[in-house]
């Protein structure tokens, strides 16, 4: 996998690198694939309230991820800064990362949540909300945004435990708060036992509980004796120059890169809504249905940038490169695996969401296209999350600004509102913007200047 004028020293085997990647990998992939169940059975749920419900959450969604896009670009440096220092043996130097990057997570969360009350309304108009869903959605959206700080607080400190191995950490935090979500979507959502009916709003309740019960054992595993990192009171606010630039570095590029991202997200989520409520409400259930594709790529992601991050710290970027492929030969497998189950499942898919004939035809067209993105999209990811490891996130920024904020939202409105194809043609441009993206990184990965970046 790697050329022997690429070595810089003897590489495990091919046998023992799919076995340590594996190792790292699956925890963050059960992660990933529960948190996109827990996001299927909470569409499924609220589905059965009313059609309307569906479309007035899934109009949130955008707006809420332009919120939670500088926490992700702090997950993203403190992968790579605590992966680095981890593979440089520096516990301190890891811990402090951690926990200065948890601090400026804090400071985030305190000011986007009083931007976020102040332009409620008139942001979820300009996303698409119509007369229909704008109460439904507001409701929906000041309360889920208060869940997703604790939720962008777990998301920093599980991704410091994920850079220095600890995925199984990560993965227990993961699975225990999505399913305290999902028991209390059962109780709020249609009301049992003795709660009341909430519909959309308790789908709102029970995803902040479930995000703040997260948060608190993603904390409590600091304290764990098995916990590499520790978090120190003087570790949060003595910032280190270093570390500051080194964070502004990699935390800047990721930042940018999720602004193209979700910029573009939003612009495109805002032409399938221009469709009405019934395009909406299609559209929100494939974007769930489709998350079974990204969940398999965040999981491997975040592994590869974990090995790449660990690797360039020991001054071994041959393995790191050999790392990369390991994660994107596993991806082909999952890849094909998605693309049958998609094909060939999608009336039963479809199914799990709605009775309404018209929605179901529609859907189940939408996820033949969703088979061929699976193919392009789960190695996309891998190669993202390698460079991201790296500290090469500028490269990601230039290509999100490329295919997600031109080439997506221009082909989703000439083909859904000039030549009139409907909804499906919002996800023709998806498949266009993930192929475009796929080569780009991989062309980017294998020509390797990500190699040389000093952290």
């Amino acid at each position: 996998m790697v050329k022997p004028e690429e070595r810089l020293g003897e590489l495990p085997s091919n046998r023992e690198a799919y076995t340590s990647f594996v190792k790292l990998a699956w925890p963050a992939m059960i992660e990933s694939l529960f948190v996109a169940m827990a996001g299927f059975i909470d569409t499924m749920m609220v589905s059965r309230a009313s059609k309307t419900a569906v479309a007035a959450v899934g109009v949130t969604t955008q707006p809420r991820m332009l919120f939670y896009m500088l926490f992700f670009a702090v997950s993203a440096s403190t992968v790579a800064l605590v992966s680095r220092r981890y593979g440089e043996k520096n516990r301190e130097a890891a811990s402090r990362c951690a926990a200065q990057n948890f601090t400026i997570s804090i400071i985030i969360a305190v000011l986007e949540l009083l931007l976020a009350f102040a332009v409620a309304e008139p942001l979820l108009r300009f996303a698409g909300a119509q007369d229909d869903t704008i109460a439904e959605a507001l409701i929906y959206f000041k309360i889920s945004i208060v869940g997703m700080m604790f939720y962008s607080f777990s998301c920093v400190l599980n991704a410091a435990q994920r850079g220095t191995g600890k995925t199984k950490i990560t993965m227990r935090s993961s699975l225990i708060g999505n399913s305290v979500n999902v028991v209390f979507n059962l109780f709020l959502i249609n009301g049992m036992w003795f709660f009341p009916r909430l519909e959309v709003k308790g789908a709102a309740i029970a995803t902040l509980i479930g995000q703040f019960v997260s948060f608190l054992i993603s904390l409590l595993s600091y304290f764990s004796k098995n916990s590499y990192l520790r978090l120190k009171p003087s570790y949060f606010f003595s910032f280190e120059k270093n570390t500051l630039l080194a964070f502004a570095s990699v935390g800047g590029g990721a930042g940018v890169e999720q602004l193209f991202m979700r910029v573009g997200m939003f612009l495109f989520a805002k032409v399938v809504a221009d469709l009405g409520t019934e395009a909406m409400t299609t559209h929100q259930i494939c974007m769930n249905i489709i998350n079974l594709s990204f969940a398999c790529g965040d999981g491997l992601s975040a592994a590869t940038s974990a090995m790449v991050g660990q690797n360039l710290g020991r001054r071994r970027s041959d393995v790191s490169l050999m790392y990369g492929k390991v994660a994107q030969r596993i991806a082909w497998g999952f890849s094909a695996v998605l693309f049958v189950i998609f094909t060939l499942g999608g009336d039963l898919l479809m199914h799990c969401f709605s009775d309404d004939v018209q929605i179901i035809k529609e859907g189940r067209e939408i996820l033949i296209v969703v088979a061929f993105v699976s193919l392009a999209q789960v190695s996309q990811v891998i190669f993202t999350g390698a460079l991201r490891g790296a500290g090469d996130t500028m490269f990601n920024a230039i290509v999100s600004l490329f295919s997600i904020d031109i080439v997506r939202p221009m082909i989703a409105y000439t083909l859904c509102h000039v030549f009139k194809v409907g909804v499906i043609g919002a996800w023709f441009a998806l498949m266009i913007d993930q192929y475009t993206r796929f080569i780009c990184v991989t062309l980017h990965f294998y020509h390797g200047k990500w190699r040389n970046i000093k952290l």
